[in-house]
């Protein structure tokens, strides 16, 4: 039988080797986010396009092979947002509750995705560089699939009752990330907007042009600050 006075030392090791994972995590994301900041400063500086994985190692102080241990390239660098984002997105969905209509759950991912998308310190960044750049827009645009698929999937479980239903899956899936763009356009555009204030604008925006009202009448100004 061991002693009392060995116990407390094989569970302060036994703490040490838990804690050792969590560490680790800590110190991967810690170099992520180092390499991911030197490069948005440097893709705001010179451009996406100028911008050499050299340049980023050199302004992040770190190695080509620590680069690569993170990222494939620049342009993986760039996507993997849109990763995170597909993430968001599937938390979105399923806090819906199934019964629930189709058009809420439209609007709760819409919401909760700008939301999330919004918390990212560098977000206004993100967006400037996509929206100056063909080749980051691109970049990004390459994963975005995936996002489409999963929402698509999403929308079908509850469209159910005909193919015509169905087949409408996509276009709702095509319609949910739409709007989500329209929202960070336009949060990004105004510069000082509170998300929330503009994702309820643009599903407003939404909700009107889809049931046929505003033709051909401007809508009243709405303030967001």
């Amino acid at each position: 039988m061991p002693s009392r006075r060995k116990q407390p030392a094989a569970a302060a090791r036994g703490l040490r080797r838990a804690a050792q994972p969590a560490l680790l995590e800590r110190k991967q994301q810690l170099v992520r986010g180092a390499i991911r900041d030197a490069a948005l400063d440097l893709f705001l500086e010179k451009g996406f396009e100028a911008v050499r994985v050299e340049d980023i190692t050199a302004r992040a102080g770190v190695s080509r092979r620590t680069f690569f241990r993170y990222f494939a390239s620049k342009d993986d660098l760039m996507a993997q947002g849109v990763d995170e984002f597909r993430e968001v997105v599937r938390q979105a969905v399923a806090s819906c509750p199934p019964g629930r209509p189709v058009m809420e759950l439209f609007r709760q991912t819409v919401m909760q995705a700008a939301r999330e998308s919004a918390s990212d310190p560098r977000a206004r960044d993100v967006l400037r560089i996509m929206f100056t750049s063909p080749a980051a827009r691109a970049a990004q645009l390459s994963r975005v699939p995936a996002v489409e698929d999963l929402l698509e999937e999403a929308f079908r479980r509850r469209c159910e009752g005909s193919p015509a239903r169905e087949a409408a899956a996509g276009a709702l899936a095509r319609m949910t990330l739409s709007a989500v763009g329209a929202v960070m356009r336009m949060w990004y555009e105004d510069g000082k907007a509170d998300i929330t204030a503009v994702s309820q604008a643009v599903l407003d925006a939404f909700a009107q042009l889809l049931s046929g009202g505003g033709a051909g009448r401007a809508a009243a100004p709405r303030k967001f600050v």
